[in-house]
């Protein structure tokens, strides 16, 4: 095998399976039975955060999660809906800082006195 052909494999090899995450559900199927959630009157927000340093990925796979659980946590919610999610990133002296951000309406879970 050429050394051309070699570093042509290797090259493939890092950039196909460099930088994966695993999915994260940002807008879950609506309740099954509607009536037994209340709507919550303030906006949920979350927001996560990664930094691209040199290149090197840190945080950047787990930022759409963090920023779903930290909207969750924002108005002690079970569930969102008309989610809206925001990127934006920032040239920073040593690479990138990527965020996003997830605004959306809270539904809670109403218990039901038996």
């Amino acid at each position: 095998m050429t050394m051309r052909l070699r570093s042509l494999l290797l090259l493939v090899a890092l950039t196909t399976t460099s930088c994966v995450g695993s999915l994260t559900r940002v807008a879950p199927l609506p309740p099954a039975s509607p009536a037994s959630y209340e709507e919550i009157q303030r906006p949920a927000q979350g927001w996560g955060c990664g930094v691209l340093l040199f290149g090197i990925p840190i945080g950047v796979n787990e930022r759409a999660e963090k920023a779903y659980r930290r909207a969750l946590e924002s108005v002690a919610a079970t569930t969102l809906i008309d989610v809206r999610v925001t990127e934006r990133w920032t040239w920073i002296f040593v690479g990138t800082k990527l965020c996003t951000r997830i605004d959306a309406t809270g539904l809670r879970l109403v218990r039901t006195a038996k």
